[in-house]
Formats: structure tokens, sequence, C-alpha cells
């Protein structure tokens, strides 16, 4: 088998995936990451509102549709025993059409993922092109290296903290539910071009 990206063995590990989505993926659909449902500590360390699991469940329900496609960019679930409050399946009845790029912490099985809901899409970065605007996005969930091949990177894992080790200078904007409000963002909206847009680069 050869790698559609470089020709070379399909392994290769060089190239990102070309992982389907679905074809009806546009830029109305939600994007988000970083729930880390189930993790104590996750209001300590990144000052978030006690209330925060319940606050980002609240959101999600108000604002997607069932119909709707929601991709989950990384770290759903960070622990997932019986006391990580995912008691009483209430993650799977989560609305939308739902797909996870794995995180750095969604280390369950994917039938796991799927009985909670979720498509898995694997663990790389995934490359898409707007057929509206021709931009080429790089989702994925640390930010990714700009190798020439996308427009704009949208990705998690930073949570509300600026990285310091990416001097490309490259478009990106993250969706760390920190900075959006606990909430989904419609993709449509975080590749908006305009005068109002603040990519994730300004302080690199």
């Amino acid at each position: 088998m050869i790698c559609k990206g470089c020709g070379r063995a399909e392994s290769c590990g060089y190239c990102y995936p070309y992982v389907e989505l679905p074809g009806d993926f546009s830029a109305d659909a939600w994007v988000t990451s970083d729930h880390h449902w189930g993790h104590k500590n996750i209001a300590r360390l990144q000052h978030r509102p006690e209330t925060n699991f319940q606050l980002m469940l609240r959101r999600w329900e108000s604002m997607v549709s069932p119909e709707d496609i929601v991709l989950h960019l990384g770290d759903l679930v960070v622990y997932a025993g019986p006391d990580c409050l995912l008691e009483g399946g209430w993650l799977e009845t989560l609305p939308g059409r739902k797909f996870l790029l794995r995180g750095n912490h969604d280390r369950q099985s994917d039938a796991w993922y799927r009985a909670a809901g979720f498509e898995v899409l694997g663990r790389k970065p995934i490359l898409w092109t707007d057929p509206e605007t021709g931009l080429v996005v790089c989702f994925s969930h640390e930010p990714a290296h700009q190798d020439g091949r996308w427009t704009v990177n949208v990705h998690g894992h930073v949570h509300s903290n600026k990285p310091a080790s990416y001097v490309d200078r490259a478009l990106r904007a993250n969706v760390s539910v920190e900075v959006r409000d606990y909430a989904p963002v419609r993709l449509r909206d975080v590749l908006a071009i305009g005068p109002d847009v603040r990519y994730d680069n300004q302080e690199f």
C-alpha cells in the first residue's frame, strides 16, 4: 500500500492521514476541545468555575441540535472511573453527530467512545479544505507545526495558556473550552477573516 500524501509506504508516519470526515462536513460544524470531564483538579489548574462540568454540559445541550456535526479535538474525558461524574450515561445523550480526534488524555478504547456516542478519528492531525473559501484547515489536538500544506490550524491542548515553543508565526485558532466560554463554537466563526479576528500566534 502507498501513502496518499508522499508515495512512500502507507504507514510512513510523516504525512497527515487522509481521514474521511462526514460527506456533509462544512464550516457550519461545531468545534471544541479539552473538556477534561472527570478531571477533579482541572478547575484549580485552569481557574475554571467550580461548576464547570455542569456549565459545559448545559451550554452544549442548549447550542447543539441532534443533526449538527460536532468535531471534538481531544481530551474529552480524563478519568472514566466510577467516581468521574460520568454516571448515568449522560455523555452519550449529548446532542449532535459527534466525532473525536484523540488528545493525549483520551485513553479509552474506540468501543468505549462509540458507546458514548463519539466516532473516533484517530490521533494524528486531519486536513480539510473549506469548499467555500479554499482555506486548508489542519485540525489537531496539540498546535501543529506549519509544513506548508495548511492555511490555519484549529487546535486545543493549550487551554488558556500561551504556547511559547512555536516560532513559525502560522495562523492558529485555539478552541479549548477555557477560551471559548466553555461552549462549542461554529467552525465558520473560527475561520472568519476580518478585522476582529485574533489568531493565537500574535504573541509568539
